[in-house]
């Protein structure tokens, strides 16, 4: 994460979800909804990983120019909400049986609190308010497209692109932190700081392709940005 400030230096920083944990092959949430019997399952070092990732981010928000888009808000607020609740619920259960080590619960309330100070701080830091709507759209249509392509590379079957989650969760999130990515880029450098590969994908290809004239016209983009959208991905890096 050093690296992440180094690089620091007036450009708009794009916040995603999925930067808050770590990398887990299966996440905390999902192993807590085991209750007590999840919790055991549950290394200490899983939790205190997790505080680790919101102390080393928690910098962001000493920075105007971090952006989060209402979506992205609105995700992390439920992530806050569900652990929050998984948090009060084993709690209670751990007074009444006391069959897990009491360690983990008071981790697992340091995350919490940690990360309720964190979501507190990413109210009203959304810019597309004062964005051009038509020109927004135009790039969140492109972001659109460019993700369907890679969805039909992966799936192999166009029908797989009718599922809600694909078409609604998928599609929905990272165009539009895409789409603002390219427009903030009209004006400034751009870091989007996800661990999304899709999202890292669609980048490079727009970053090429919105080069070309003919297919910036083809979408009625009369020019392209004056500076670069760039990609940061924290699990690939060195703590």
């Amino acid at each position: 994460m050093n690296r992440l400030e180094s690089m620091l230096n007036g450009q708009a920083i794009i916040f995603d979800t999925c930067v808050m944990n770590p990398h887990e092959e299966i996440s905390l949430t999902e192993l807590l909804y085991n209750g007590l019997s999840g919790l055991s399952s549950v290394h200490t070092s899983m939790i205190e990983d997790r505080i680790h990732r919101i102390d080393q981010i928690k910098l962001l928000l000493s920075k105007p120019e971090l952006v989060v888009i209402g979506e992205v808000y609105k995700e992390i607020k439920e992530h806050f909400r569900i652990i929050s609740n998984q948090s009060k619920y084993l709690s209670d259960l751990f007074k009444r049986k006391r069959d897990v080590s009491s360690k983990k619960l008071d981790l697992l309330k340091d995350y919490c609190n940690d990360l309720f100070h964190f979501v507190s701080g990413l109210r009203n830091r959304d810019p597309r308010v004062y964005f051009s709507k038509e020109h927004y759209n135009i790039l969140l249509l492109m972001a659109q497209n460019y993700s369907k392509d890679i969805r039909y590379e992966e799936s192999g079957d166009k029908r797989h692109l009718n599922t809600p989650v694909l078409i609604g969760q998928k599609l929905g999130t990272d165009a539009h932190i895409i789409a603002t990515a390219f427009t903030l880029a009209y004006e400034k450098d751009a870091l989007v700081f996800t661990a999304d590969k899709n999202i890292a994908e669609i980048i490079e290809r727009i970053n090429i392709n919105i080069l070309d004239p003919i297919r910036r016209t083809k979408y009625g983009l009369e020019s392209n940005p004056l500076y670069k959208v760039s990609v940061f991905n924290p699990n690939l890096q060195q703590n």
